[in-house]
């Protein structure tokens, strides 16, 4: 048996990006968002975008919930 999980976060987010530059954006979420939809919507700035770093913080209180940074394909780096 196979059973799957989504993480759901039950506030409005905001992610914070910057690029190699120092250039920083804002992205507000619309409404409530799960936490796979974050990490998503993250891989997709730094993938496609260039973006650096992306954090993804609570649009209400300021709380970081989690930051993703680029690295090279041979960089192995543990997050605990």
């Amino acid at each position: 048996m196979i059973i799957g999980f989504e993480f759901c976060y039950s506030e409005k987010v905001y992610l914070s990006c910057r690029d190699s530059y120092g250039n920083e954006m804002t992205k507000t979420s619309d409404g409530f968002i799960t936490m796979d939809q974050a990490i998503e919507t993250t891989n997709t700035l730094i993938e496609d975008y260039g973006f650096v770093e992306v954090a993804c913080c609570n649009a209400n209180t300021g709380e970081i919930i989690f930051i993703a940074r680029a690295h090279e394909a041979n960089c192995v780096e543990e997050v605990w």
